[in-house]
Order: C-alpha cells, then sequence, then structure tokens
C-alpha cells in the first residue's frame, strides 16, 4: 500500500511532464525581437512568410505609456497583393506600459500565403510598438498543428530536463531511504 500512495505522484508528475514537453499543439513559427519604442503614428508594416498553415496566435510587444491610451487598434495580415487575409482588433487598454498582448484567433488555413503584418494607427492614439534594429515590428507567430506530432527536446531544453530528472532521482532514493527505515 505504502509502495502504490508514493508511484501514483510521482507517474502523474512524469506523466503530465511528456505530455506538456512533447505533445504541445501551438509551435513557433516566426519571431522578431525588438528593444527600441516607437509611437505608432503611421501604419506600421512588418514582412514576414509563414511556412506553416494553421497560424493561430500573434503576440505583439507594445506599450501603452502612463495607462493612458484608450483606443481600439486594429492589426491586419495581408497576402501577396495586399489582400487582407486575417483582421484582429484590440483595446489599448489591454496594453501595459510595456507589455506583450496575446492575439489568438481560429486557425489561418491559407496562412502561408501571409506576406506583411501591418498595425494601424487611431487619430489621437498614444500607443508605441517594439522594433529591432532593421525597424521591423517585434513579435511572435504561432500556428496550430494539424495533428499532434512529437517534438524532441532542443538543446535549451536539457537543463529543464536536468532539473526533472534531478527531482525524480531524489524522490526516488527518498523513497528507497524511507523504506529501509520502515
Amino acid at each position: 500500500m505504502n509502495k502504490l500512495l508514493f508511484l501514483i505522484p510521482l507517474s502523474i508528475l512524469l506523466s503530465s511532464l511528456l505530455v506538456v514537453s512533447f505533445l504541445i499543439k501551438n509551435k513557433l513559427e516566426y519571431s522578431v525581437s525588438g528593444n527600441k519604442s516607437f509611437p505608432l503614428e503611421r501604419p506600421m508594416e512588418t514582412t514576414f512568410h509563414p511556412t506553416h498553415s494553421g497560424l493561430n496566435i500573434i503576440v505583439l510587444r507594445l506599450q501603452n505609456p502612463q495607462l493612458m491610451d484608450y483606443n481600439t487598434y486594429t492589426v491586419s495580415l495581408l497576402g501577396e497583393a495586399g489582400n487582407t487575409i486575417k483582421k484582429l482588433e484590440f483595446n489599448a487598454q489591454n496594453v501595459g506600459d510595456p507589455s506583450n498582448i496575446r492575439l489568438q484567433f481560429d486557425p489561418v488555413s491559407n496562412s502561408t500565403d501571409i506576406r506583411t503584418l501591418r498595425i494601424d494607427p487611431v487619430s489621437g492614439g498614444k500607443l508605441h510598438v517594439y522594433i529591432d534594429d532593421s525597424d521591423q515590428i517585434s513579435f511572435t507567430a504561432y500556428y496550430r498543428a494539424s495533428t499532434f506530432q512529437i517534438s524532441w527536446p532542443q538543446f535549451s531544453d536539457l537543463a529543464f530536463f536536468a532539473v526533472w530528472l534531478t527531482l525524480l532521482v531524489g524522490l526516488f532514493v527518498t523513497y528507497l531511504k524511507w523504506q529501509k527505515s520502515s
């Protein structure tokens, strides 16, 4: 009975780790990191070309100085001919000073046709957009994989797995010591 009480939480912990690590459906598509804040006074565009269908999340790095802006802004995903593939709106009340704003939407089946991300200003708006050194908008895009795919950990994830392995080994050693003393 004592062994069962120890193995149940251990198996739940291990199985949840495996599910979270290997079966995540949203995959990173594209990322631009910017550290310069620039006022949104004109339409700002960034060129990007998704390589997967199913784009469903855009995370923008924005700033609402002193939280004074309450306007609604539009983000457009445009095709090669300038046609609108997806139009998204967000309210500046949801933007911090600074913060990331996540725009999640139904997966776009033809997202490989996207060529441009554009943010349109509004009259009297005070919103700032973060840009990189080449004046590209700072954002991250994710796509929804059509099926569960096993994504093996990258080298940067090895530290995470090492910590988990150390924790599991420590629990197992503690259990063995506890069994000997009983």
